[in-house]
């Protein structure tokens, strides 16, 4: 199963992973060693690995959850976590672990196209985790529901006081949609210079009439240019006036 990977560093995090399965007081061991594998690029091996910790855990969440990330298809994710929902009794699994299931199984559903199956179950779970409003408020953009993402961020604001990066992006765009481009700008200042929301921030300025901050800081720099240029000119006119003299 090792013969494929070369960094050694990372092999021994595996080997001790396969080592440890089983062992109950172990398993965070047997979690990190799949993550390290699948994020060291070595998705079969993580997807082995998985399988195999799952086979021997098939009660334990946290291997369900890995064995979900490492698998390729949304298809498989929802199978998955429903035959093991249907299984294991929902008061046994920890609430952090079933806010991830939720989140999972209902991305596996967003990635198979079933928007309104994937809204249905983030209404139903109704936790307001990070997550959750994200996701959400993703799908209620992409359904054509702008209302509902802004109310469903909106919602968590009150509760938290703060927006992650990803909330702020969808709440943007719904506002946007309504033409709220204030609004816009305000929600994504302090993201203003992430890659995924700059675009959007810019596009709205440029709606309110206003110079995108990019071409601002392009402007600025063509001016200092010039500014610096003139000024060699002008000090090679005084030098060849002094020499003429």
């Amino acid at each position: 199963m090792l013969e494929d990977v070369a960094d050694e560093g990372l092999k021994a995090q595996i080997t001790k992973a396969l080592n440890y399965i089983g062992d109950h007081p172990r398993r965070l061991i047997v979690t990190n060693g799949i993550a390290k594998a699948r994020d060291g690029g070595y998705g079969e091996l993580a997807l082995k690995l998985a399988r195999l910790a799952y086979e021997q855990n098939p009660e334990d969440a946290d291997f369900l959850l890995e064995l979900c990330n490492s698998l390729g298809q949304p298809q498989e994710v929802v199978n998955e976590i429903t035959k093991f929902t249907e299984r294991v009794e929902r008061d046994s699994i920890p609430q952090d672990k079933r806010e991830k299931l939720v989140v999972a199984l209902a991305g596996g559903y967003k990635e198979m196209g079933r928007l309104a199956q994937s809204i249905q179950i983030l209404e139903q779970s109704g936790t307001g985790q990070a997550q959750d409003v994200e996701l959400l408020a993703e799908l209620y953009y992409e359904s054509g529901e702008p209302r509902k993402a802004i109310d469903v961020v909106y919602e968590r604001l009150r509760h938290t006081g703060k927006l992650s990066r990803d909330m702020a992006f969808w709440l943007a765009k719904s506002l946007d949609t309504l033409e709220n481009y204030s609004q816009v700008l305000d929600t994504l200042r302090v993201f203003k210079n992430d890659p995924v929301t700059r675009a959007v921030y810019e596009e709205t300025q440029r709606k309110l009439g206003l110079v995108p901050d990019s071409e601002k800081v392009a402007e600025k720099v063509d001016t200092v240019s010039r500014g610096s240029i003139g000024g060699m000119i002008k000090e090679q006119i005084r030098r060849e006036g002094e020499l003429s003299g």
